[in-house]
């Protein structure tokens, strides 16, 4: 496939759920017809390409702390909903367009500009639960029942354009609608009960994690209020909002009792972290001091000036030491070069918050710079339940690998790094030098050998 191809194809798998005729209020079982037309075997398999990629196509944030925050949210909504064991993975995108995708097997992409433009956790989370609801529902599977003929073959052979959609509605719009193949009262059917659906669905997760359900309400106005004074908003163009969906969204909100939470302090001190390295201004002067002046502490680090980030840090009372506040302050250590500083404090946060992905990154990176090879590997390797999930352990392990001299390392997490961004010719041939190695421990052959073998299949259903 040459690019185009796959971005067009791309667009296809990420909007044309919006024909999913669902029904709103029961989960999906065994006997839908859906399992029939993409089995949940099939859909993870589909959900391996798909992330590969995204990887390699789109712009993804590699902060691991904005993809630690993205995680921990949706993990936390994703315990109250029927995941079907799918291995759910969250993309955090460098893109200021306000707008967020899902696509089978449980990839969800969300925008800077949707992170940005939420003022609060439950209306970010709010979108969050909107695409998990996209997932479990299995909209596409039902979406091929629609459609006979269509079969898991020819959905890889046109594995649908998301990167055009995210950049390109109007591409997105002219790609399915000139291809579908139902009458055009029925797609409009078929989108009213998808995104009513997945408001009613999300919102019922939302109130089961503890999250204020009127963040999903507040968000949709919102835009809808930013559009109508002439900004196109994206993310309603692919999840088109009607007034009659709005009330429906806001009088479900009101039915529900409890104590939700509507902000958390993750949540702004993950939004401030992602304007702070985008440069960009919060969008007004933070109410709390603290996170205005954490956010200032990062534009100094950012600008090389630690020894003015510390300054701003220590403006922080230390029973208001969040985690993100003492990252930030490991980071300040990084910048001075003192190892020692940063790896005890984040000795300390490791005690304290146990694999954690980004305590555990910045000790193992430390832990190189200061010449602790042996160590950094030892922390890379006990953290391999995450590196699925944040590809930079694989690039840091090939790094320490190389100055301990273990090529057969080396080439094992390099070809995981070119696994993850979908370079798999690139990643054989790494496994294939690793093999090479005539003293390595057999085990570690074996898992060796099943990686490529995963990987060879994997490269015919990208590429038959």
């Amino acid at each position: 496939m040459n690019k185009l191809k796959k971005q067009l194809c791309y667009l296809l798998i990420c909007l044309s759920c919006i024909y999913a005729n669902a029904d709103p209020y029961h989960l999906p079982d065994i006997s839908d017809p859906s399992y029939t037309a993409l089995s949940l075997a099939e859909e993870k398999k589909l959900a391996k390409i798909i992330l590969a990629e995204l990887r390699s196509q789109l712009p993804i944030t590699e902060d691991i702390e904005l993809q630690s925050y993205l995680r921990q949210l949706g993990e936390r909504i994703l315990a109250h909903s029927n995941t079907n064991n799918l291995d759910f993975h969250f993309l955090l995108v460098k893109n200021p367009a306000i707008n967020a995708f899902a696509t089978p097997g449980g990839i969800l992409a969300f925008n800077d500009g949707l992170f940005l433009n939420s003022d609060s956790e439950s209306e970010f989370g709010a979108v969050v639960a909107h695409e998990i609801a996209h997932v479990t529902q299995r909209h596409m599977a039902r979406l091929q029942t629609l459609n006979k003929g269509s079969n898991f073959i020819s959905m890889v052979s046109v594995i649908g354009a998301i990167i055009a959609a995210t950049y390109n509605s109007e591409l997105a719009e002219l790609t399915l609608f000139g291809s579908a193949s139902l009458p055009v009262e029925r797609r409009l059917s078929y989108t009213r009960n998808f995104e009513y659906e997945a408001d009613r669905f999300g919102m019922q997760l939302m109130a089961n994690a503890g999250l204020d359900p009127s963040g999903m309400p507040d968000f949709f106005a919102k835009l809808q209020k930013q559009e109508s004074r002439g900004l196109q908003i994206e993310f309603l163009r692919t999840h088109p909002l009607t007034i009659a969906r709005l009330s429906d969204a806001q009088a479900r909100a009101a039915q529900y009792r409890g104590n939700f939470a509507k902000q958390s302090r993750q949540f702004h001190y993950a939004k401030a972290r992602l304007a702070a390295l985008n440069k960009i201004t919060l969008s007004e002067p933070h109410q709390d001091t603290h996170i205005e002046n954490y956010y200032r502490a990062l534009l100094m680090i950012e600008e090389r000036r630690p020894d003015q980030a510390l300054r701003y840090l220590q403006k922080i009372p230390t029973d208001h030491h969040h985690i993100a506040v003492k990252l930030a302050y490991a980071h300040a250590y990084r910048a001075m070069q003192d190892w020692d500083k940063a790896i005890t404090l984040l000795n300390e946060l490791n005690d304290l918050h146990p694999a954690r992905a980004a305590v555990l990154y910045y000790l193992a990176l430390c832990l190189l710079k200061d010449g602790q090879q042996q160590k950094a590997l030892e922390k890379i390797n006990a953290t391999s339940t995450l590196h699925n999930y944040y590809p930079q352990f694989y690039q840091l392990g090939a790094q320490v690998a190389t100055q301990l001299e273990r090529r057969d390392v080396y080439h094992e997490y390099l070809a995981d790094y070119y696994t993850s961004e979908g370079r798999i010719s690139a990643a054989l041939q790494q496994l294939e030098l690793a093999e090479k190695n005539t003293t390595m421990h057999q085990s570690i052959r074996a898992r060796i050998a099943a990686k490529r073998k995963n990987l060879e299949a994997l490269r015919e259903e990208m590429f038959p």
